[in-house]
């Protein structure tokens, strides 16, 4: 399995947007890979959105950042994304887990 975590602060305002967004961007990415996403909001920081990203492998992901790479349509709602960041705080911080095992702790 291959995860990419990324983590960002929306806009206030702009929360409904942003996620309506994310669904449209989740439609359109699955054309390119079989992958599954969820997507939390920080208890702790309202504005604070986190996304995972599960796919198989990491192939599967490099191939399909490679074939949306020049998609006008991803590129247009990645520009949308962006506007609804927070001009405070715009940074998306991006993580990436592999070749481990996942632990369940109960």
């Amino acid at each position: 399995m291959y995860v990419k975590v990324y983590r960002y602060h929306v806009q206030h305002d702009q929360i409904e947007k942003c996620l309506d967004i994310i669904n449209e961007s989740d439609l359109l990415y699955k054309q390119f890979v079989n992958y599954t996403m969820l997507i939390r909001r920080s208890h702790e920081h309202p504005s604070q959105l986190t996304e995972i990203h599960l796919y198989e492998s990491e192939e599967d992901y490099v191939e399909a950042m490679r074939k949306m790479k020049d998609d006008a349509r991803v590129q247009s709602l990645f520009e949308q994304f962006l506007n609804t960041l927070n001009p405070e705080d715009p940074e998306i911080k991006e993580e990436t887990y592999q070749k481990g095992t996942f632990f369940q702790i109960e």
